[in-house]
């Protein structure tokens, strides 16, 4: 196959997807493809997502900005800030793409040239990646591969849900596959990334392989709310005889979801420890902050980035946009907060930028309660509005699991990290809530059946 002048672009966002469940070496999963991306490029250990939710953390990777400049939320998409679309199609790049056939995603993804969207009702309860729809995502990546560079982002959601509101694939659900269900459709992933690989010239592609956020799993007890998307299938069944029915099936689905949350929770708290108790959190529906939802992979292979690299620097959502753009040679002016990591890759030194971090929330025009900052040593949680209220600091190197709050003890330091994150914000905007609008109101919709709401 002819060289391109530029390469191609496959950016690969993984829904959910920790990076301890595929890098770590207590790890249960089996994922040869992702293993064999990492050894043939670079792998960054210590990518922190800006926010629990998907909405804020893709707006990050493709603005190159944080929410509090970008007003980019979980419910709020402007794809007109997607910096790094605009700047790929400046300069020739064909834009295409595979999401869920959401109002939410449609929004986020509405710069492509050619696009396809899949049934993801259709995915969670009857089809999976290794089905009809992962052969269509195949199909569609193939139909571009001629003609001019392409940019190709494909977003996945089959551990969304931690494996349960999608149909885990027989041959991968057993302890060999992994030991959570979470686990096992992690490695269903990497089995369908094999045949997505063989579509591509990887000497002509650059891979970026990462996550939106992370995911709270379990490893003692299944998903404690397992049972009520049934109830919400039953109520989309009636629908179709009952067309009336559909708001009073979901008002009932919301009212049970949220009993059901809330007795199970006080059962289990009977039975795990405050540790396991966290492992059960919901996101987007928390003030809490703690790795699991952070720490995602961050993988650059393919093309020209042969070496294998392991580096353990702290990056951010935010740094994504200027690497990619320096690795393909495209030099840009718009004005942005994340910086390239083309010379670490050269193993120059960098000085560490913390990360900002906020919890999200996908209420129309709301934002999380949770802001702060994370260092490769400290992480710095507090609330939004209060700078005195909420308080929490963790020494990540002594505690990495986060289970004890030192900010009485280390007074200084919380001063310092609230300077810095005071510096990091000096742009923010102010959000006002305004009237929701029809679509505002299906997406609302559609982030309920993801079970953010």
């Amino acid at each position: 196959m002819n060289k391109k002048e530029k390469p191609n672009i496959l950016f690969l966002v993984i829904d959910a997807l920790r990076e301890d469940r595929i890098f770590s070496n207590n790890r249960t999963t089996k994922t040869p493809t992702m293993d064999k991306l990492r050894n043939n490029g670079v792998y960054f250990s210590q990518a922190i997502s800006t926010s629990d939710v998907t909405g804020t953390g893709m707006g990050c990777f493709f603005s190159g900005v944080y929410p509090f400049e970008s007003g980019i939320t979980e419910s709020k998409i402007d794809s007109k800030l997607f910096t790094l679309i605009n700047i790929l199609k400046k300069n020739g790049y064909n834009m295409c793409g595979s999401g869920p056939n959401f109002k939410f995603f449609r929004n986020l993804s509405n710069f492509l040239d050619d696009s396809f969207y899949y049934d993801y009702q259709q995915w969670r309860e009857i089809d999976t990646i290794l089905g009809k729809s992962g052969n269509d995502v195949l199909n569609h990546l193939k139909s571009i591969q001629q003609g001019p560079p392409w940019f190709y982002y494909l977003h996945l959601m089959d551990i969304h849900g931690i494996g349960k509101l999608i149909k885990i694939p027989s041959k991968f659900d057993n302890d060999n596959f992994g030991k959570t269900k979470y686990d096992r459709m992690i490695s269903s992933i990497d089995f369908w990334l094999n045949d997505l690989l063989k579509q591509i010239d990887l000497d002509n592609t650059i891979i970026i392989l990462t996550a939106d956020h992370g995911e709270y799993v379990s490893s003692k007890i299944n998903e404690p709310l397992e049972s009520i998307p049934n109830i919400y299938k039953f109520f989309r069944q009636m629908k179709k005889i009952v067309p009336i029915l559909e708001p009073i099936g979901n008002q009932v689905f919301k009212g049970l979801l949220k009993i059901n949350t809330n007795l199970k929770r006080s059962m289990l708290s009977l039975q795990l420890d405050s540790k396991e108790m966290r492992d059960i959190l919901t996101r987007g529906n928390t003030d809490e902050l703690f790795d699991d939802v952070l720490k995602i992979p961050l993988i650059f292979s393919g093309n020209e980035i042969k070496s294998s690299k392991r580096i353990s620097k702290l990056v951010r959502q935010i740094d994504v946009l200027p690497t990619i753009l320096e690795i393909i040679g495209i030099e840009y002016s718009e004005k942005i907060q994340g910086r390239s990591l083309v010379p670490i890759l050269n193993e120059e030194e960098l000085e560490e930028i913390p990360v900002y971090i906020e919890t999200g929330n996908a209420e129309h025009d709301n934002v999380g309660n949770t802001i702060g900052i994370r260092s490769s040593k400290f992480k710095y949680l507090r609330n939004r509005y209060d700078e005195k209220l909420d308080v929490r600091l963790f020494n990540m190197i002594d505690d990495p699991l986060e289970l004890k709050n030192i900010e009485k003890e280390e007074p200084d330091i919380v001063n310092n990290l609230e300077t810095s994150l005071k510096e990091i914000m000096k742009k923010q905007i102010t959000f006002q809530k305004k009237e929701l609008t029809d679509e505002d109101k299906m997406i609302q919709e559609e982030l309920k059946k993801m079970g953010y709401l």
